[in-house]
């Protein structure tokens, strides 16, 4: 991945972190008008923050360097992956 399509990546991850943020404010604001959403802000709130949080983490993820590792078990004198 180069580094200009990682930079906008995490850029586009960053927005929608923020978007789920303006979400959860509109939910606080607006759930005492009605009360079906009153009644499902709480869930709907916990759910939001969840895709935030994940939203967040792969940000950070691509705009990171990739790594690889590789594991090496050893079973019966033979070397397998």
């Amino acid at each position: 991945m180069t580094s200009t399509h990682s930079e906008l990546l995490s850029s586009q991850l960053t927005h929608v972190a923020n978007g789920v943020a303006q979400a959860m404010q509109w939910i606080e604001s607006n759930r005492s008008q009605s009360p079906r959403l009153n009644m499902e802000a709480d869930r709907l709130k916990l759910k939001l923050r969840r895709q935030r949080h994940k939203a967040e983490n792969l940000a950070i993820s691509a705009s990171q360097n990739p790594g690889l590792g590789f594991m090496v078990t050893r079973r019966r004198g033979n070397l397998t992956c």
